[in-house]
């Protein structure tokens, strides 16, 4: 039988970094199959990543996951690494990157008058479960045009606004406007949304439900690059005050226990 003293150092790969995010969240940096993949180290993605090493060790105990997590958090505080971490569109000194969320982790890299696939970007994305890959290819203006035919927008001055609105959507850092279609039922508002969010951040929920509870609507918002909200009948002042604060880029802070003074920063 294998030894299922193993030491869990020893587990755990020397080419697996961890490191912290801009909020002092632990990751781990693993490269798999010729790319490499960024996991919370607080997730069920990396305890499967965890399962996995201590099958290979053939010491596959439930509690040892528990203890690798705790130890890979450690290391990542003692590393002294920190890397931050954004949702599907960013921004570094190279450019700015769009992520594909395809299995190959690779991201798309916008310069001025350029664009290319690479295949391994910078750990610079955290992803979610339900985000779907986007498929790249290269397109025309009249391409992009018939992309705004899709949406059935009323007035040329519309069909200008959201010309701009999508091409601002993969620009970070910047105020974004809120978008608020307007029209009677079945005047393809919903589909008008949906149009406009799977160009940049196509998901598994196209469209979202306006939580009452602040922290859910800020979790929606920091887990979806673009938010399209459906069946909006109305807005409480609070929801219209987060909704304000996220356009414009401004924190949320909650308290991460109820046994501690820790604080969860989005």
């Amino acid at each position: 039988m294998a030894d299922i003293k193993v030491k869990l150092s020893d587990v755990i790969p020397p080419n697996a970094p961890f490191f912290l995010d801009q909020f002092g969240a632990a990751f781990c940096f693993i490269p798999r199959d010729g790319h490499s993949e960024i996991f919370p180290i607080r997730s069920q993605e990396f305890r499967r990543v965890a399962g996995t090493w201590l099958l290979e060790r053939g010491c596959f105990i439930a509690n040892k996951i528990q203890a690798l997590q705790e130890m890979a958090d450690s290391m990542a505080y003692q590393s002294g690494q920190k890397h931050p971490l954004f949702v599907r569109c960013a921004e570094n000194e190279d450019g700015i990157w769009l992520d594909l969320c395809n299995d190959k982790w690779s991201a798309v890299k916008i310069t001025p008058g350029k664009w290319e696939v690479v295949a391994e970007p910078p750990p610079i994305f955290r992803r979610y479960p339900h985000m779907k890959p986007i498929i790249v290819e290269a397109g025309t203006e009249a391409d992009y045009e018939a992309y705004v035919d899709l949406m059935r927008l009323a007035s040329p001055e519309d069909r200008h606004l959201m010309k701009v609105k999508l091409g601002t959507d993969i620009i970070p850092g910047i105020p974004k406007p809120i978008m608020i279609p307007c029209g009677q039922k079945g005047a393809g508002k919903s589909m008008l949304c949906e149009q406009a969010r799977y160009l940049f951040d196509p998901s598994q929920i196209p469209l979202l439900s306006l939580s009452r509870d602040e922290e859910q609507l800020v979790q929606k918002l920091m887990h979806h690059y673009i938010c399209p909200f459906d069946n909006i009948h109305e807005l409480t002042q609070a929801q219209s005050d987060t909704l304000c604060r996220a356009s414009t880029g401004e924190g949320f802070s909650k308290r991460q226990l109820f046994s501690d003074d820790g604080d969860v920063i989005y």
